[in-house]
């Protein structure tokens, strides 16, 4: 993804320096965390304005060691507009890192008509631009090279052996290598997809040994493309933690949101989420934070100061990490929250969670907004559990109200939908109702592999008007959903023609809380040492505008 530029022509720094000498450095405190990579080059993205003007992003800026360049971006800009970026990315010290669709496609075989596959003479033009400007990278990334060379069975991909595999990877890597003998290699690949393989570790570790001593260098780290909608993820990245902790390489973390949110904020709030699962949650901190968005959001890479922006995400990451610790003590919990370096947390609220629901409250709410795709005519709402959904499959024991859509702007239509007022026989599922807060809404108890894809009747739209989709539903065993709540999108003929994916919360109630004490201590006296059904609790601090989420989950 990124990289570094070296020496130049003075004509050409001199370009480039002049065109964004209002935006010096600023110096900052050192950041003390992982490696900030940043891809800001999204096809439809306007990056430029921000390499030109630092005061949008200087804290961000600041603090970013790598830029991740794509191969659109170099070859599809002009050379003030290339140099611009690389002086910016000079001016803030930051590396550089070329991403690469690793796999040689040959001309004439079928195979290789997908992500991450190029032909060499796809690479050749770029290193004879990056030559050219006098541009020297740093990192060479490899696009997924064992999932798409590999593993990957759709259309178009070859799945090689693991000898040949390299063999393509090589080629292409090897004329970035002959220009650039000083850089670096990292791999990217998907998770869970490639752990799902009983013989991923084998194959990693021989793709990895095989390509260190075809081209003398050996990956650096791995980064992760995680699906963060399969349930599976967490035990996943923690399986590949500990690969490459073994190996003495660095793990990367691409923290991004879903292609399914709804708007800026929400995938923005979803990355978040993600981060604060990974690391204050599941412990496991990265060498590398990357981020990079291919969905329709973030729409806005600048400036800061908003929130649901690109650099705004990367200022909420560099908050003070929280360190959260506790123990079981009587019947609650008591422990300490610090920061990351052991200093404490004064006067902030922690609280102690059982998976569930309380049925004297109204179940949670998610809301996404969105506007309805040019061509839709119609749509249907519906629920999914354990099918069309990656990955997922697992006990669901969820709650669901009843669903509203409604036209917000540009249109006039309200539909809503329940599905305990439309019984049905769905194969064996136990699909009853509950009153929660006074309410009727559906429980559905779905076992492992028993799927349940249940749709509302068609109901019309107005192409290109503002929605907001209101879903009340929460699980009550804690696990999560192993599935999800979506919007179907029909043109007028009556074909699908795209989805609204909605991830409704896990239940959880509150036990008890607190606020800590001057040396960060804190009791929690109300707290079981398991949930229902032995699922566990949690004590957590949900973070604030200084400081990072952190929580703790009993191993046993």
């Amino acid at each position: 993804m990124r990289w570094l530029l070296g020496s130049m022509t003075a004509l050409l720094w001199f370009m480039g320096a002049a065109a964004v000498a209002q935006t010096a450095a600023v110096p900052q405190t050192p950041w003390s965390g992982p490696e900030i990579w940043f891809d800001p080059f999204t096809p439809a993205g306007s990056w430029m304005p921000a390499f030109q003007n630092e005061t949008t992003w200087a804290k961000a800026a600041g603090q970013t060691s790598v830029l991740v360049l794509e191969p659109f971006f170099l070859t599809g800009s002009s050379d003030a507009d290339i140099m611009t970026a690389i002086a910016f990315a000079k001016s803030h010290h930051m590396k550089l890192d070329l991403d690469v669709q690793s796999i040689m496609k040959t001309p004439g075989v079928a195979c290789g008509g997908i992500e991450g596959y190029s032909y060499v003479t796809d690479i050749d033009p770029l290193v004879a631009i990056l030559v050219r400007l006098g541009i020297r990278i740093d990192w060479i990334h490899l696009d997924e090279p064992l999932w798409f060379g590999h593993y990957d069975t759709e259309a178009g991909a070859c799945q090689f052996d693991i000898d040949d595999l390299v063999t393509n990877v090589v080629a292409i890597v090897n004329p970035v290598l002959a220009a650039y003998p000083g850089l670096e290699i990292v791999e990217i690949e998907p998770v869970p997809a490639v752990t799902s393989f009983p013989d991923w570790e084998h194959s990693m570790a021989q793709f990895q040994a095989e390509l260190a001593q075809q081209t003398g260098k050996h990956v650096r780290a791995v980064q992760t493309d995680v699906d963060w909608s399969n349930p599976g993820w967490q035990s996943a990245i923690s399986a590949l933690n500990s690969f490459v902790l073994e190996r003495n390489m660095g793990l990367g973390v691409i923290y991004n949101g879903l292609a399914s949110d709804v708007g800026d904020a929400a995938w923005v709030n979803h990355a978040i989420l993600n981060f604060d699962t990974l690391e204050g949650r599941l412990g496991i901190m990265p060498l590398q934070a990357i981020f990079a968005s291919w969905a329709p959001n973030p729409t806005q890479m600048v400036p800061e100061t908003m929130p649901a922006s690109e650099t705004g995400l990367i200022d909420s990451y560099m908050r003070e990490r929280s360190r959260l610790e506790a123990s079981f003590t009587g019947g609650g919990a008591q422990g300490r929250l610090t920061t990351w370096s052991g200093q404490p947390i004064v006067g902030a609220t922690v609280g102690g969670y059982v998976p569930g629901v309380d049925f004297t409250k109204p179940l949670p709410v998610t809301v996404v907004t969105g506007t309805v795709p040019s061509n839709a005519a119609t749509a249907i709402l519906g629920f999914r559990l354990n099918t069309e959904c990656s990955g997922c499959s697992g006990l669901d024991d969820v709650l669901i109200g009843t669903l509203q859509y409604q036209e917000t702007q540009g249109g006039a239509v309200q539909y809503s939908w329940a599905l305990s007022s439309n019984p049905a026989n769905y194969g064996g599922l136990l699909v009853d109702g509950e009153l929660v807060d006074g309410v009727r809404v559906t429980r559905v108890i779905s076992a492992p592999g028993q799927g349940f894809t249940p749709n509302s009747p068609i109901f019309p739209v107005t192409a290109g008007a503002t929605f907001q989709y209101t879903v009340p539903a929460a699980t009550i065993g804690g696990a999560g959903w192993f599935g999800n709540v979506i919007i179907i999108w029909l043109d007028a003929n009556g074909n699908g023609i795209g989805r609204v994916f909605v991830q409704p919360p896990a239940g959880e109630v509150t036990a008890s809380t607190a606020v800590t004490a001057a040396d960060g201590t804190f009791a929690l006296p109300k707290l079981p040492r398991v949930g229902p059904g032995s699922v566990p609790v949690s004590v957590r601090f949900d973070g604030t505008a200084t400081f990072r989420a952190s929580t703790w989950v009993p191993l046993n």
